[in-house]
């Protein structure tokens, strides 16, 4: 499992990311992960000294996350029994998918 979450963390924020926008979506993602789900946040700061080169656009993070969101559905879901399902799909813990896909 931790693997899954290590993959999903690096592919959604460990290449190093310059835009402002990219960096503001890190520091949400770093806050939500951190409340519902630290062990991830532990295997994100492993990946961040690792200084990896980007391998692609300076926003893939931002269209990791936006895909992430995509797979959110209806709002009406995040009150069903289809919130551990979807959380499941993008390897993050049922909290931090909740904070990420549904409004307070």
């Amino acid at each position: 499992m931790k693997l899954h979450v290590a993959f999903c963390i690096f592919l959604a924020v460990i290449i190093p990311i310059s835009a402002l926008h990219s960096e503001n979506e890190l520091k949400e993602l770093e806050a939500v992960l951190e409340k519902f789900q630290p062990e991830a946040l532990e295997v994100l700061e492993e990946l961040k000294k690792e200084q990896i080169e980007p391998l692609v656009p300076q926003n893939f993070g931002s269209k990791i996350r936006l895909k992430i969101l995509g797979t959110c559905g209806e709002v009406t879901e995040c009150k069903s029994g289809y919130l551990a399902p979807l959380a499941c799909r993008t390897h993050l813990n049922e909290k931090v998918f909740q904070e990420l896909c549904c409004p307070n």
